[in-house]
Formats: C-alpha cells, sequence, structure tokens
C-alpha cells in the first residue's frame, strides 16, 4: 500500500505528468460534506467502518475530522501526539558512503537547501502527522526541470480504494469522480504509518477511537438530561378546587417562568413546592472520565500528561512527558522512511540521473531531558570522593560534570619552561 519504493518515474528524465498538477480545489469535493456523525449509532458507525472496508477510504478521513472536532479531548491527544513530531526541528544527514563520502555530503546538501527552499514543506510535514488517527496521509509533489518546486496535501475526503482495480489509492478529481486518479510514486507520497498486509485501515487509532466517541455520546446526553431533571429544583402548584380556566393559565405560565424571573403571584390559596435536587450523578461522571483515560492511553501511551489527579503527579508528568517515548520514536522512524524513500529518493535521482548515488536521510533533532537526580547524584559520588582522597580521573569528571576541558593558550605554550638537557659529557 505505501509508495515508498521504486521510482516509477524516469531517473533522467521527469514525466510530463509530473509538471502537471493533480490535485486542484474543488467546490464539488471539498465543500460537500455527508456529516457521518450527525446521528451516531452502533449501526451507522458500524456501517461506515464496513464502506472503509469495501473501497470508501474517505468515510474513515471524514468521521476523524469529524470526531476530532466534536470531542475536546479527544481533540487535545490528537494535537498533543502530532505535535511531538512536528515541533521538532529536522536536517539531513548524509548517508555513509565509503566509497565516496564527498558525493554523499553534496548530495545531502542539495537535499538541505532544496527543502528549505521549498515553501510547502513546512506545512505538508504537518499534513504528514495528520495520519496518526485514520492511518494515511498524503501529498503530491509538482516538478519543474527534474526538481520539486511545491508540494499539495490531499485532502483525506478525497482518498478513495476499488478493490477490483488493485490495491493501491486513489484520489477523487473532478474530471475523475470513481474510481479516482491514480497516485504514482514519485509524484505521489502516501504515508499509511501502520503497515497491515493487504489492507492498512482495518486496525487504526480512528477506529478504536470511534466506539469511545460513540460512548461516550451517550453518557454526555445521559449525564446532559440528569442534569435537566435533577440539577434543577423541581417547582410543583397545588391549586384550590374551583379556580378559574384563566387563573390556572397565568399559574402555569408564571411557574415556567420562574427560573428566569425567580418571582411570580399566585392567587389565594394556591401552595407553591420546590423539591430539593437530587445528589450529583457521579456515574455519569466517572464514565467520561474513564472513557477519557482510555483516548489518553491510546494516543500518547499514557495519562500523566492530561490528568494528574489523584493516581498523578506532576514529577511523574515529567518523567512521561507528552508522548510515551516508544511512541514517539516510532511516529519519527516511519515519517523518516516515508520521505527518504516516497520524496528524498525521487529528488536524488532526477538530480543526479543514471549514477549510483547514496540517498541521504531525513533526521528529527530530538534532545533528551536531562535527568537532574542522576547529575546529583554523580556530584554527591564526586564530593564523597574528594573527603575520602580518592583519586579521580580528570577525563571522567569532565565527561561526568559536562564542562569542556580548558583549551591551551599561545600564552600557556610559551610561558612553559624549556626541558633541559642533559650534558652527556
Amino acid at each position: 500500500m505505501p509508495h515508498g519504493g521504486a521510482l516509477s518515474l524516469q531517473p533522467d528524465r521527469p514525466a510530463a505528468a509530473s509538471r502537471q498538477r493533480v490535485v486542484k480545489w474543488s467546490s464539488f469535493h471539498d465543500l460537500t460534506r455527508d456529516y457521518l456523525s450527525n446521528s451516531p449509532s452502533p449501526e451507522g458507525f458500524a456501517a461506515i467502518l464496513e464502506a472503509v472496508d469495501n473501497g470508501d477510504v474517505w468515510q474513515l478521513m471524514q468521521l476523524s475530522e469529524e470526531m476530532e472536532s466534536k470531542d475536546a479531548h479527544l481533540h487535545g491527544v490528537m494535537q498533543t501526539r502530532r505535535n511531538s513530531i512536528t515541533a521538532l526541528d529536522w536536517h539531513i544527514d548524509p548517508a555513509v558512503w565509503p566509497d565516496d563520502q564527498e558525493l554523499a555530503d553534496d548530495v545531502a546538501a542539495f537535499v538541505q537547501e532544496s527543502l528549505e527552499n521549498l515553501n510547502t514543506f513546512p506545512t505538508t510535514l504537518e499534513h504528514l502527522s495528520t495520519s496518526i488517527g485514520p492511518g494515511v496521509s498524503a501529498f503530491e509533489m509538482v516538478w519543474e526541470r527534474s526538481e520539486i518546486v511545491e508540494t499539495i496535501d490531499v485532502p483525506g475526503h478525497r482518498l478513495t480504494q476499488e478493490p477490483s482495480i488493485g490495491p493501491h489509492l486513489r484520489v477523487m478529481t473532478d474530471e475523475n469522480v470513481w474510481p479516482g486518479e491514480e497516485m504514482p510514486p514519485g509524484k505521489f507520497l502516501v504515508f499509511t504509518p501502520r503497515y497491515n498486509a493487504g489492507f492498512p485501515f482495518r486496525i487504526t487509532l480512528t477506529r478504536a477511537a470511534s466506539w469511545l466517541y460513540l460512548l461516550k455520546h451517550f453518557a454526555i446526553a445521559d449525564w446532559a438530561a440528569f442534569c435537566e431533571i435533577f440539577g434543577i429544583p423541581f417547582r410543583s402548584v397545588t391549586i384550590p378546587d374551583g379556580t378559574s380556566p384563566g387563573d390556572i393559565a397565568n399559574v402555569q405560565e408564571m411557574t415556567r417562568d420562574m427560573a428566569a424571573d425567580s418571582w411570580g403571584v399566585f392567587p389565594e390559596g394556591t401552595e407553591l413546592n420546590f423539591t430539593a435536587a437530587s445528589p450529583s450523578g457521579s456515574c455519569h461522571r466517572d464514565l467520561v472520565d474513564w472513557i477519557e483515560k482510555k483516548q489518553s492511553i491510546l494516543f500518547l501511551g499514557q495519562t500523566l500528561t492530561t490528568d494528574h489527579g489523584a493516581v498523578g503527579s506532576l514529577a511523574l508528568g515529567r518523567v512521561h512527558d507528552n508522548v510515551r517515548t516508544d511512541l514517539l520514536l516510532g511516529d519519527l522512524s516511519k515519517e523518516a522512511r516515508a520521505l527518504k524513500s516516497g520524496m528524498i529518493g525521487p529528488m536524488v535521482r532526477m538530480k543526479f540521473p543514471n549514477r549510483d548515488v547514496p540517498i541521504p536521510n531525513f533526521v528529527r533533532e530530538v534532545h533528551e531531558e536531562k535527568n537532574v537526580d542522576a547529575a546529583r547524584l554523580v556530584l554527591d559520588q564526586i564530593t564523597k570522593a574528594q573527603e575520602l582522597g580518592l583519586p579521580i580521573d580528570p577525563e571522567w569528571l569532565h565527561e561526568s560534570l559536562e564542562i569542556p576541558k580548558p583549551k591551551e593558550t599561545t600564552a600557556d605554550v610559551q610561558g612553559a619552561e624549556p626541558e633541559k638537557v642533559e650534558d652527556e659529557s
């Protein structure tokens, strides 16, 4: 499914189609919405996921967008997972090429400069991160004179697949609504971070989140109904026999409006009662809290950065900052592999045709947070060793304290005493 391998374009001459823009803004495709989650139900969500399995990948993408826009907590954890990637700086590392390392360095410098000058590349990197959830994102590359001059993000609600044609995804256009235009490698990069052989959309974060979203929708609806019934004191009126229909109508109107007016004038003999509200519906709150914790675990691998509550603490949250480390490193590795094979590889082959050229690597700059407790322990050990008079290796001392060694100055050299030469005679 992912297009990141062989380049379909001729390495020495880009195909004419590569210089044409396939994905264009469309009022039909980009303004029209089906609002799949407006009346959520288990049957409706099951039908959506079944349609995805039959090739309507756009429904999974649209469902993911709608759930994220309607669920504040879900939106928050998804953005945290994506921002943990996109907030990192990046650079291009040259490949290790023993035969000609200078060439490998030149190739990396070319890719670095090209991507830095590509104005659309930063937003395309953000678009790639939206694959976290539905499990796919794609962008188009526009070529001119063997170089990429623009990247165009493919809207997820335009992705489709026709199983009878083949396993690759296609993009719906005004000219080809169904089954859509092909997205050949070298022209498009289709990123599926979780690859399942044959069909990558049967196990995705969006599928798992959809059932939590559905359960949360009904839990909040029930909670709102509970608050409406039991959260406000119930007003009841006893009207004496013989009250005229007009007075009854006035009493009904005043009782109904008391929530805002807080006063009323009733006929003599009318008895007004306020029944105290029932205790809070903690079961609804507990259910919503449980669902949100599962959402956090699903996307972040832990809950400590979103809920410090009774079981978490700020210190523990710092240990597991934002996203669990193995999830973040996995996301970075998949992003780097996809860009290397699907974008950087074609760039290099177009620039250096008919040559065996090393492909450089896309690298995110991950800065590990210093372990203050470990540093304090090392300092205590050094202090104790000095108290006991134990010799300490200067090399290890500079390395442990992360203190650079002093540079030897010219004055030091000039001030040094010359070596004495013994007179053998």
